[in-house]
C-alpha cells in the first residue's frame, strides 16, 4: 500500500486515454484514490512506495458535469 507521506499538493493522479487502446491508464500518489479503485477490485499494475499504477477499461471512466450549485437566497 501507498504511503501517507509527504504535502497534499504533491499528490496527483494521470489518468491518460491513447485513442487506440482499449484500456485507460491511471497514475496516483493519492494513498486514497489508490485504496479506491483496489475496492472497485481493479489491481494495480505497478505498485511502489508513493506511486502507483493501474490499467483499467475505458468504459469504466466516468466523466461526469459538475454539480448545480445552490444558488443564495
Amino acid at each position: 500500500m501507498l504511503k501517507r507521506t509527504g504535502p497534499r499538493h504533491e499528490k496527483e493522479t494521470i489518468i491518460q486515454f491513447c485513442e487506440g487502446e482499449p484500456e485507460a491508464h491511471i497514475g496516483t500518489a493519492s494513498a486514497g484514490y489508490c485504496q479506491k479503485l483496489i475496492k472497485k477490485g481493479f489491481a494495480p499494475s505497478s505498485l511502489g512506495e508513493r506511486w502507483a499504477e493501474f490499467r483499467i477499461p475505458k468504459k469504466s471512466v466516468s466523466i461526469r458535469k459538475p454539480r448545480r450549485q445552490a444558488s443564495e437566497p
